[in-house]
């Protein structure tokens, strides 16, 4: 009876170690496919390694992933993004959510709650490109529905266009930050003055069009030759735009100037910065065509001010930081896009009060440690750390 049993243990713990290693082989030969763009390739393996573990959260990250390279590899073929593929992807990151709500595998880019967004969101752009905006606000809602367009995120974008002056212009870069503002103005109406400019979506053949149809923003370039815009040789240039003029560097191995660079100073000549011009947070200074040096903070986006404003006065800051700040109450801690964003915020609060007077800085921690508990919100950064300590230490010296 005990050698049948032995007999028995090991041939379950030899069927175990099989299916572990299959799944293992299935994982990394998907990762490889992936890597190389083989988009359909890797989606084969990774279905095949879900049927051995279906609770892997990894597995199902992974393959939501090929089901959204496969439906838009970028922005180029946003337009024609699919429902039934959006449903295919969709599902995988909503069920990696239920067995991993903090999601601990290896990250592609977006974690699977922002990556819920953009899936949504791109399905929305897509209908509204095509003129059924009653189905773009559907699709948006639904994203909400399953797990996207967090309370926290789109807190934060709704004080992101109430940062904005009246009919401004507020450039943008990448999903995590032209959806959700999308969301806001097509979902509840939202600030619908500002006009949203995502730089990234500037190189595609359809989005300068979109934007000068839809009476967004214009270009100097005619209407009829937006689309077949491309890049040039590019010498180091000054550009000049009614008194205002500054230097612009070639953006691609410094020789040419992109097509979505090209398209941006187009929209900057048309406007003649008769409205305001921001950047939100997180822009490459690449992606700025020569404008870092006059920009001006105003905490989650930067100003272009062309005639050397001065930064937030201090009441003023303090009033808007705290508009800011109330929405980390609705954090969703397992969001690696949202701890990111909550760790941003607090650094700019710190480099505030770095700027401060002593009575001023004790005003500043109070909101600190109000809204930013280190017991509640850890500072994974340890630069973030030494330097809030360091401030610390400062202000109690005084």
């Amino acid at each position: 009876m005990k050698t049948l049993l032995l007999l028995f243990l090991t041939l379950v713990s030899n069927t175990l170690f099989a299916q572990t290693e299959n799944f293992s082989s299935l994982m990394a030969k998907g990762k490889e496919a992936y890597a190389k763009s083989e988009f359909v390739i890797a989606s084969n393996y990774f279905e095949k390694a879900v049927l051995i573990i279906p609770k892997s959260a990894e597995a199902h990250y992974y393959l939501g992933y090929c089901y959204s390279k496969i439906n838009s590899f970028d922005g180029k073929g946003l337009t024609n993004s699919s429902l039934p593929q959006v449903l295919k992807s969709s599902l995988e990151f909503e069920l990696v959510n239920k067995l991993s709500p903090k999601y601990k595998g290896k990250l592609i880019v977006q974690d699977p709650y922002s990556k819920l967004s953009s899936e949504w969101g791109s399905l929305a752009i897509s209908y509204i490109y095509n003129n059924k905006t009653d189905s773009a606000i559907w699709a948006f809602k639904e994203g909400k529905k399953r797990g996207g367009f967090s309370y926290f995120i789109l807190s934060v974008n709704k004080s992101v266009l109430d940062l904005c002056d009246k009919n401004a212009i507020l450039v943008t870069s990448g999903d995590n930050y032209i959806f959700p503002l999308w969301y806001l103005q097509y979902v509840e109406n939202y600030r619908l003055d500002v006009s949203l400019v995502d730089i990234s979506l500037l190189n595609t053949y359809w989005y300068p069009s979109f934007l000068s149809n839809n009476k967004k923003v214009q270009f100097d370039f005619p209407n009829n030759v937006l689309d077949s815009v491309e890049y040039c040789e590019w010498p180091e240039s000054t550009v000049k735009v009614n008194e205002f003029s500054w230097v612009v560097k070639p953006s691609y191995e410094n020789i040419y100037l992109l097509r979505g660079d090209r398209l941006f100073l187009s929209m900057l000549r048309e406007n003649k910065f008769e409205r305001t011009i921001y950047f939100s947070s997180g822009f490459s200074e690449t992606d700025q065509v020569g404008l870092k040096a006059y920009l001006t903070s105003n905490i989650l986006i930067d100003k272009v001010s062309i005639n050397s404003e001065e930064e937030l006065d201090f009441n003023t800051f303090k009033e808007k930081f705290i508009q800011v700040s109330q929405s980390i109450e609705k954090l969703n801690y397992n969001s690696e896009l949202e701890m990111l964003f909550a760790e941003n915020i607090r650094l700019i609060l710190l480099i505030r009060i770095s700027k401060e007077n002593k009575p001023n800085q004790k005003e500043l921690f109070k909101i600190l440690d109000t809204y930013f508990n280190e017991k509640k919100l850890p500072i994974k950064s340890t630069e973030i750390k030494t330097y809030l300590n360091e401030l610390r230490k400062e202000y109690y010296k005084k």
